[in-house]
């Protein structure tokens, strides 16, 4: 949509919580998806705990945090906020942008943040993999939900993306997406990304104090 009308219109097939969860996996992807907004809180505390953060860590860690925000707003202007609501939406199937070269861009950006994260707390060595691994989980049970819902919504054009668009490993084609038709404003995109901006200032200035401290 053009930013004359914003993404976060009407939602009309908007799935509650549990519902049509045939299987265990589906109804962790469904609770995961629920609470994906807190589960990165058990590692953050943990990191705040063990952090001996050093310049050249502050410096790494906030690199890779901007290149998975720059992730994330790039994929946010095509999304707008669909992917921050509490239940499994789709007004539409997404597939200019970043989700021409992979279907699932925000989470992976994610991943890229939460790395960037643990570089700046400057840890043992085997967080960073476990780290991933917590994450990884979450969005592999999530993605299982959100693809089925997806497939019904769509149907064969869904089928058809999946076909042309890997789900994890970007290509580096993005074929023939319209990007000027839904593309979002900046002032939009940012205004959609502005909790997870906000987010990532406190978590840097957290490890920035932390330094001073220790």
């Amino acid at each position: 949509m053009t930013p004359k009308e914003p993404y976060s219109a009407a939602v009309p097939d908007a799935h509650p919580f549990w519902q049509a969860a045939s299987s265990p996996g589906e109804r962790l992807g469904h609770l995961f998806f629920r609470l994906r907004g807190w589960t990165p809180l058990p590692i953050l505390l943990f990191l705040f705990w063990q952090a001996r953060p050093t310049t050249a860590s502050l410096l790494w860690g906030t690199a890779f945090i901007v290149l998975g925000e720059w992730g994330r707003l790039s994929a946010a202007a095509f999304s707008g906020r669909a992917t921050r609501t509490a239940f499994l939406n789709a007004p539409r199937l997404i597939t200019e942008g970043p989700f021409a070269r992979v279907r699932n861009p925000i989470y992976l950006s994610n991943l890229v943040m939460y790395g960037g994260t643990v570089l700046q707390a400057n840890v043992a060595p085997l967080v960073l993999p476990a780290t991933l691994v917590y994450f990884a989980v979450q969005y592999y049970f999530i993605v299982l939900v959100e693809e089925k819902f997806l497939q019904q919504q769509f149907g064969s054009l869904y089928q058809a993306y999946c076909h042309g668009v890997p789900a994890w490993q970007p290509r580096i084609s993005r074929g023939k997406g319209k990007d000027e038709v839904y593309r979002l404003s900046w002032k939009e995109t940012l205004r959609a990304e502005r909790s997870s901006i906000l987010q990532a200032a406190l978590v840097a200035g957290i490890m920035l104090l932390l330094k001073l401290w220790r």
